[in-house]
């Protein structure tokens, strides 16, 4: 194979990792736009690498080793909140993205394979999160109002520490704010097993909370 050849491939690999990185790193998880292009880059050299200096009927010695390697890097990205599991999908992304840089290095047909798979899944992470989230969860605002100077906002994450609930965001609101209260939105996701009234009521009956409002 031809230098140039390789030179070639090896951009295809950043740009096609890049790709599934930039969604990533706009969704501000673990493993963003360098991670991903990083790895679709080494996993394409590893492939050429094997390609070059193994005996015929033997190029996969190499390549089988990204395989069960990269699991040590997408494992890195996964992490506990609560009862919940974080980062399942980028460490999906991580490891096709190492198939997709295989697929170039490879090149004919597979060169071509592993160009729309990237675009496939930028697609997917990009397009079909919405949907998922509206058949599969239902969105709520949550305002809690409670004494300054308590563990209220502790006591409540504690609370919704479900895996049919996900925190997917808490700010302070400053208007709803004075000397003896304090108000928090909380922006949650949580399964159509779970009604609102059953979470305002769990929260409801938190020591130090006062109000909760919902919509």
């Amino acid at each position: 194979m031809r230098l140039g050849e390789m030179v070639v491939k090896l951009l295809l690999a950043f740009l096609a990792g890049g790709l599934v990185g930039l969604e990533r790193e706009r969704q501000e998880r673990p493993a963003g736009l360098r991670t991903h292009m990083l790895v679709c880059g080494g996993s394409l050299l590893f492939t050429l690498i094997s390609l070059n200096i193994s005996a015929p009927g033997d190029h996969t010695r190499i390549a089988a080793q990204i395989v069960s390697g990269i699991g040590f890097l997408g494992a890195g990205t996964i992490f506990r909140y609560g009862n919940s599991v974080r980062g399942l999908t980028t460490a999906a992304g991580l490891w096709t993205v190492a198939a997709i840089g295989m697929g170039i290095g490879a090149g004919g047909n597979t060169l071509y394979l592993g160009l729309i798979t990237a675009g496939c899944i930028f697609a997917i992470n990009r397009w079909l999160k919405g949907p998922e989230e509206r058949l599969l969860r239902a969105q709520w605002r949550l305002l809690v109002r409670g004494p300054r100077n308590s563990d209220m906002l502790s006591r409540v994450l504690e609370a919704l520490s479900d895996e049919r609930v996900v925190i997917q965001r808490t700010r302070w609101i400053a208007e709803e704010t004075n000397e003896d209260e304090i108000a928090v939105e909380l922006l949650l996701h949580v399964s159509r097993e779970v009604s609102v009234q059953e979470v305002t009521a769990k929260v409801g009956a938190l020591p130090g909370v006062r109000q909760v409002d919902w919509n």
